[in-house]
């Protein structure tokens, strides 16, 4: 308030607000606005994956492999011509898709109204890793052992660990994110057990055994 009557002083630090939240504070009822997001749903035009994401995704045999492994579900957008990566939230159903037309930005675009990470692999797998994309997450879920934690853009929270229940955890961020990579394995020892994998090449890049051989390296 700028009225030099006003005798309301301070600041409230509310720290930062990503735009899935302000999403979520515009979810506008009746009565005024909700306190609960709206629950995204699949769009009626996504279809199954066309020949051109199958050979978009033959450059990636371990993503291939996890998708045929049913690890992991994906879609096409025939709108924005995008590879569609979906996963489950504790609140209903989230989706990231890939463009694949060259040049576009953003490159990955979250379609779901949540901030949760995507988490692909075995049920009851006990070890964690944190990578940047989904691809990279569906790659480490593709080794039958570990499970793959996107982080989509966002940072994890303690809720986030509360949620995903693993036992240990694994930072495999890409190479140039090596020192936020430390940074987040310092934070997550708290909650449990983390290490780092400084990696040379990104996750998605290198075959099953490739990442198997990676992740087991790290003890």
């Amino acid at each position: 308030c700028y009225k030099a009557s006003c005798e309301v002083k301070g600041v409230i630090d509310g720290g930062s607000v990503s735009a899935t939240d302000l999403l979520s504070y515009t979810n506008r009822h009746p009565g005024g606005v909700s306190s609960q997001r709206s629950r995204w749903i699949i769009p009626g035009f996504f279809t199954s994956v066309t020949p051109a994401c199958a050979n978009y995704l033959g450059m990636f045999r371990s993503v291939r492999s996890a998708i045929d492994a049913t690890l992991v579900e994906v879609k096409y957008d025939p709108k924005e011509n995008r590879l569609v990566f979906l996963f489950e939230t504790p609140d209903g159903q989230g989706a990231i898709g890939r463009s694949l037309t060259k040049g576009v930005s953003p490159k990955w675009k979250r379609y779901d109204n949540y901030s949760y990470a995507a988490i692909y692999g075995m049920a009851g797998a006990s070890c964690g890793v944190i990578v940047e994309d989904a691809m990279s997450a569906a790659a480490v879920a593709a080794t039958g052992a570990y499970s793959g934690v996107a982080l989509l853009g966002t940072n994890l929270s303690s809720g986030f660990i509360k949620w995903m229940k693993f036992t240990r955890m694994i930072v495999a961020l890409d190479k140039d994110a090596s020192l936020k990579a430390l940074k987040m394995q310092r934070a997550l020892q708290w909650f449990l057990p983390t290490q780092v994998c400084l990696l040379e090449k990104d996750l998605k890049h290198l075959t099953v055994e490739e990442i198997k051989g990676k992740l087991n390296g790290i003890t």
